[in-house]
């Protein structure tokens, strides 16, 4: 699996709790990150289309 990052052909390593900038969704996410990217914490960064976001919040996945 590889960075989330658009223009990023790292492997991914970890996985990196986001939030979506458009529109009012101030969810957590889940999404996976090479460390260079993981490391942009208060940034921005473009997403590959596709990208999966997975909630963050364990009561909407593991938690139920």
């Amino acid at each position: 699996m590889y960075c989330s990052e658009k223009d990023c052909v790292k492997p991914a390593t970890v996985g990196a709790h986001v939030q979506k900038e458009v529109g009012y969704d101030k969810k957590w996410y889940i999404i996976p990150l090479c460390d260079k990217h993981n490391l942009c914490q208060g940034g921005s960064i473009e997403v590959s289309a596709g990208t999966s976001f997975a909630s963050a919040n364990q009561s909407e996945t593991c938690g139920r």
